[in-house]
């Protein structure tokens, strides 16, 4: 199988909202209620949303290809806060892999990409947040190297959700 993997940009907005939208739908529809899932993906999955957040310079979108097909995704997003301590830290706001390429170690190439260029940037830690329902995405974050220090509330539509949030040492990764 020949994969690609490159930065994502404004040009690939209607790509990534197709498979993002798709993504998040392959993920999640099946444990939440179609009512709160079209909530979200009405607000959440628009070109003007995707637009916006790929036109943002201070996010990194990176992309796996098979041919012209985009079969796996992640989103960094620096944190913006005044405080130093903060600024080395980046989050892992968005990884995916389409399902029908789910077992071929995808994830794991772009968390090794994820984690060299957050460790090349200066970056101290590497954090995330993921839904304590997803049992195999927390399985597959502590089989990185991630472990759980925190939690936050995420809404879906009308739902109040908890979210275990999740960091990586990457002072604890060899240089890359």
């Amino acid at each position: 199988m020949d994969l690609e993997f490159r930065s994502l940009n404004i040009l690939d907005a209607q790509v990534l909202l197709h498979f993002a939208k798709t993504a998040f739908i392959d993920s999640y529809s099946q444990l939440n209620t179609p009512e709160n899932m079209d909530i979200y993906i009405n607000a959440n999955f628009t070109i003007d949303k995707i637009s916006t957040e790929l036109s943002d310079s201070t996010n990194i979108f990176s992309g796996i290809f098979s041919g012209q097909n985009l079969v796996a995704y992640t989103k960094l997003r620096p944190n913006n806060y005044d405080d130093s301590i903060a600024k080395q830290l980046i989050e892992l706001e968005r990884i995916y892999v389409a399902k029908e390429y789910h077992g071929l170690k995808i994830g794991q190439r772009l968390m090794y990409q994820c984690k060299a260029y957050a460790k090349s940037n200066n970056y101290s830690e590497l954090w995330l947040g993921v839904w304590d329902q997803n049992e195999k995405a927390i399985a597959f974050y502590k089989k990185m190297g991630f472990e759980i220090f925190s939690s936050h509330d995420f809404i879906l539509g009308t739902e109040k959700q908890n979210d275990y949030l999740m960091k990586f040492k990457l002072l604890d990764l060899p240089n890359i």
